[in-house]
């Protein structure tokens, strides 16, 4: 079950975070709780509700450190951009594939 959250977006820290937007740009809900300093998840949970407003777009997405394809939000009324489908070919993830000698030597009797 999805929790509804209301977000008043007069308070300050969502005035906050929709100024950040503008000034930036664009920027994902982790530089967003950067620059604002406040917990991410109300950095999330306001540009959700700004998102479905539609105060705000997805106007890229961009691999992150483990490879997760992260949103890329922009201010302002706009067509979202479609989520890449990522392939292993494509993309910078590492299949771990062990060596057959090394896995053998692990083994007491070994085949």
């Amino acid at each position: 079950m999805m929790r509804q959250y209301t977000v008043n977006l007069n308070a300050a820290n969502p005035t906050k975070i929709t100024n950040a937007l503008k000034e930036l740009g664009e920027a994902s809900s982790k530089e967003l709780a950067k620059v604002t300093q406040l917990p991410r998840g109300s950095v999330t949970n306001v540009i959700k509700v700004l998102h479905e407003v539609g105060m705000v777009h997805i106007s890229d997405w961009k691999m992150n450190k483990t490879t997760m394809l992260t949103r890329i939000y922009k201010w302002g009324p706009g067509e979202d951009v479609d989520q890449p489908v990522l392939s292993y070919a494509n993309s910078k993830r590492k299949l771990f594939k062990p060596r057959a000698d090394i896995a053998a030597a692990w083994l007491q009797n070994s085949i």
